[in-house]
């Protein structure tokens, strides 16, 4: 087939679910040589009327994605001369069939949903990005997590991962010009999540760090320096009951993910049984 395909997507949503039914169907057809035009947000008869007849005109199949009953009837009764694809008029039919229930037929729900949870976390990302490393103490309050611990206790990877699961994340490395009191004077200490690991793991990490170059004291790897900055680490974090310790030895970034997941929410189930008592 040489002649190029002209594809014209309505939708009273976004669009979006059908651009991905049709990326997936098209590939079926070998060397397809085809154009998608997407128009979306149709909520009135009138604006339907004027884009059919402009793809009767330009177009050779016009594909829809309408939830609105009233749209996709339109569509269907007054289309005898165009090609006309229903994508989700019978997969919702047959869902009522089977469900014995009727949809609510309200356009937009899923991508709506999808976009909010989308921007949160792009905004949870660019958060934690900014505070990689870099005390900026007029962002604790916004802070959900503030992970602790000395250099190669992975905090960087932690902190984007669990950023990708939408928590705002800052992450601090223990050091000795760190006034650990003063910093963390005025914030909820329950926001701190310590990280620890075995010394001879941490020696093994410090050195191929100081293999790929990158600029660290002398004795960063060392063994004994290493058991000592530990050793400092978790008195520090014994002194504050508050901070939960998680040791990341021989651990995938995942499960330790699911370990402070744990954590976090069994502090706010009991946070919302104690407010229930008092309200």
């Amino acid at each position: 087939m040489n002649k190029k395909i002209k594809i014209l997507l309505l939708s009273d949503g976004t669009g979006k679910t059908g651009k991905n039914l049709l990326h997936s169907i098209i590939p079926q057809y070998q060397d397809l040589d085809y154009e998608l035009e997407v128009r979306n947000n149709i909520r009135t008869i009138e604006e339907l009327d004027r884009i059919l007849l402009e793809a009767s005109i330009h177009h050779d199949i016009i594909p829809f994605t309408f939830v609105d009953l009233k749209l996709r009837k339109h569509v269907v009764d007054n289309s005898q001369s165009l090609n006309v694809v229903d994508l989700l008029g019978p997969l919702i039919q047959q869902f009522s069939t089977v469900l014995k229930q009727e949809p609510n037929y309200i356009p937009g729900l899923l991508n709506n949903r999808l976009d909010d949870a989308y921007f949160k976390k792009i905004e949870a990302i660019e958060f934690t990005l900014r505070n990689d490393e870099n005390i900026s103490a007029q962002d604790f309050g916004e802070a959900d997590i503030i992970l602790l611990g000395i250099s190669g206790t992975s905090k960087t990877p932690l902190s984007l991962f669990l950023s990708t699961e939408g928590y705002k994340v800052i992450n601090i490395t223990i050091n000795d010009n760190l006034d650990l009191k003063e910093l963390f004077g005025g914030i909820d200490q329950k926001k701190i999540l310590c990280l620890t690991i075995d010394a001879p793991k941490l020696a093994e990490i410090r050195k191929n760090r100081m293999k790929a170059k990158e600029v660290y004291s002398q004795n960063y790897s060392d063994l004994s320096f290493v058991q000592s900055q530990l050793d400092a680490s978790d008195k520090l974090f014994k002194s504050n009951p508050l901070w939960p310790v998680f040791n990341v030895t021989e651990k995938s970034l995942d499960h330790i993910v699911i370990e402070m997941s744990n954590v976090l929410n069994q502090r706010k189930l009991t946070k919302t049984k104690q407010d229930s008592r008092f309200s």
